[in-house]
């Protein structure tokens, strides 16, 4: 009984020189209450604020570029991909990067924003299976 409340935890980076915490919640209804008052959902992103270089004035992440949620036994591929991917698009504004515009029309650009995303949800979803499995 004692582990059906505990909320885990770790860190994801995706590759990248930052990282997101992700969260594995015991209930969606405990998800819910001490996270969002939104629609009920399985999962979420929360995007942390970002800064600006006080030189250069370039966009820069904070290490923590922000959360993400699960709720246990209610997450699966398309959700972590889904979240993953807001994730993926925030570290891409709080950059300053200009990769989304037409990236389809460059390799490069999509590669940029394609190996990350495939990363970071590798990483979480064989994680959260781990944590989940463990139960």
């Amino acid at each position: 009984m004692e582990g059906e409340c505990k909320v885990e935890h770790f860190k994801a980076s995706g590759g990248l020189d930052v990282h997101w915490k992700v969260f594995l919640w015991p209930s969606r209804e405990m998800f819910h209450e001490k996270i969002t008052d939104s629609a009920p959902a399985d999962g979420m992103h929360c995007a942390h604020p970002y800064f600006r270089h006080m030189i250069t004035r370039k966009r820069r992440p904070m290490r923590v570029v922000g959360s993400i949620h699960f709720v246990r036994d209610k997450w699966d591929m398309e959700v972590v991909a889904h979240e993953c991917l807001h994730a993926i698009a925030h570290y891409i504004r709080a950059t300053g990067s200009k990769a989304i515009g037409h990236w389809t029309d460059n390799m490069e650009k999509e590669e940029a924003i394609c190996y990350p995303f495939g990363k970071l949800v590798d990483e979480i979803y064989s994680k959260l299976w781990e944590l989940d499995n463990a139960a």
